[in-house]
């Protein structure tokens, strides 16, 4: 009798026990093209799964180090970082080793939680090219806030406001800025987890299906 076994899978397919919330702010305004935009602030909470809580915080401004000119006054209108945040602030290079060192813990079970794919698949790679620097593996896997609440809800929304309208959160949250924000987004991650949404990359969702279809067909 030939028995069938179950693939050993990778621990990527495992269910993610922490959900790292990440959010950027850049150098904007009207006459900075994208290719010059460098990043200003960068806020991450980290929500756990089982406890539906968020349990820990990274909240750090970045001192621009490439295009020096001071911040637009659009820029500051539209993130709420000031010249006086970045002045004094760490370059890149110093808030990215802390940004890892502090995601460190959350490597095994943990993935990255962004709005949209632009800061985690071009803001942050075009800003480690830039400064020559390898783009930490945690950050290359990441899923979007967008995308599981398209799967929830049936429709993409257009963007967080329409995320708050959509759930029933307060539309004067969207403007907080630093790391209230940051907590703003992991509130909207922490409703859509109380509707039993799971946060999960397509390979995990296909594992998913596969063990409960497996469990299925054995016999009672």
């Amino acid at each position: 009798m030939t028995t069938i076994t179950t693939p050993r899978a990778s621990p990527k397919l495992a269910p993610n026990k922490w959900l790292v919330v990440l959010d950027l702010e850049t150098t904007l305004g009207l006459n900075v093209p994208w290719y010059e935009k460098e990043i200003i602030e960068v806020r991450a909470v980290v929500i756990c799964v089982t406890s539906r809580r968020r349990i820990a915080e990274f909240h750090e401004y970045v001192r621009p180090s490439t295009y020096t000119a001071p911040l637009d006054n659009l820029c500051t209108q539209l993130t709420g970082v000031t010249q006086a945040d970045v002045d004094h602030a760490p370059e890149f290079r110093r808030v990215l080793q802390q940004l890892v060192a502090f995601y460190e813990p959350y490597v095994c079970g943990g993935i990255v939680v962004t709005v949209d794919a632009w800061d985690a698949a071009t803001m942050l790679p075009a800003q480690c090219s830039r400064l020559e620097l390898d783009v930490p593996p945690f950050l290359r896997r990441y899923l979007t806030l967008r995308d599981v609440f398209a799967d929830a809800h049936g429709s993409r929304p257009a963007d967080v406001p329409a995320m708050l309208y959509h759930i029933g959160m307060p539309l004067e949250s969207y403007y907080t800025t630093g790391i209230d924000y940051g907590r703003v987004l992991a509130d909207i991650v922490l409703h859509l987890l109380s509707e039993k949404c799971i946060f999960e990359t397509e390979s995990q969702r296909k594992y998913r299906v596969y063990l409960e279809a497996k469990t299925a067909a054995k016999p009672n």
